[in-house]
């Protein structure tokens, strides 16, 4: 009996003594990002916007932690290329492009049009496309607009590391034309009070040009691509992303 007695407080002072057991700790995403309203928006530990949202059900659904790096879009793309974050959202394909990145599919969003942000007294000057040549164009390091434009060497580039300083510049003269999305120009004319200086020239670049989410080709999560696949379907099929931009549209406006 006391034989018993004692394996049995053994036993208890085994189990109190014993560290608690943890919650299996998840992987962690590693995710570039900048400011580029309403897609991605806010600060250092509290960044939120229609593509952030998004993406973190994206992690979550695959029992993933997100973790921020604050650089510019173009140096997330040369992190991507090194390995050394995982995940960027908002990318337009290219062959360029391919060579590094893995595109999850299904694109979360079919189209992105492109818009031409000019001063209140030149609003009639880009009616279509060949009224770019000749004039100074503020454009974003990194970014791609659709093929045309992308690759035309005759056009005059001006690249900044923020949409914000282009439309400074612009109000300034010290450019003429500033290539934007149409929905953030529109945005940051609204709530950067530019609305009473700068509006959007007629010429807008409406064609199909999918968005995707990509992976870095040497990320550790690149052997889950299909994992990734499946729940964008997932979530594209749901329409999870049209009701998020809905709710941040509304806020914004």
């Amino acid at each position: 009996m006391k034989g018993i007695v004692a394996g049995i407080i053994v036993a208890c002072m085994l189990f109190l003594s014993s560290p608690p057991v943890r919650a299996q700790e998840r992987d962690v995403l590693r995710v570039q990002f900048s400011r580029m309203t309403p897609w991605k928006i806010g600060s250092p530990g509290k960044e939120r916007g229609v593509d952030i949202d998004f993406m973190r059900e994206l992690a979550d659904r695959l029992h993933l932690d997100v973790q921020f790096v604050h650089v510019p879009f173009a140096r997330g793309l040369e992190l991507m290329r090194k390995g050394e974050i995982d995940l960027m959202t908002g990318v337009l394909k290219t062959l360029e492009r391919e060579e590094f990145l893995l595109f999850i599919e299904p694109s979360y969003d079919s189209s992105s049009n492109k818009a031409f942000f000019v001063r209140r007294e030149d609003r009639d000057t880009v009616r279509r496309f060949d009224d770019l040549y000749g004039k100074r164009i503020g454009t974003t390091f990194g970014t791609r607009y659709f093929p045309r434009f992308d690759n035309d060497m005759k056009l005059t580039k001006e690249p900044v590391r923020k949409a914000l300083l282009n439309l400074e510049k612009l109000k300034n003269h010290r450019l003429d034309v500033v290539a934007l999305s149409e929905v953030t120009g529109r945005l940051l004319l609204r709530k950067n009070r530019y609305a009473d200086c700068i509006v959007q020239a007629p010429y807008v670049y409406q064609a199909e040009n999918k968005v995707y989410m990509v992976l870095s080709s040497t990320s550790r999560f690149a052997p889950r691509l299909k994992e990734f696949n499946a729940v964008m379907r997932e979530l594209t099929e749901a329409g999870r992303r049209e009701q998020i931009k809905i709710r941040y549209l509304e806020y914004l406006q």
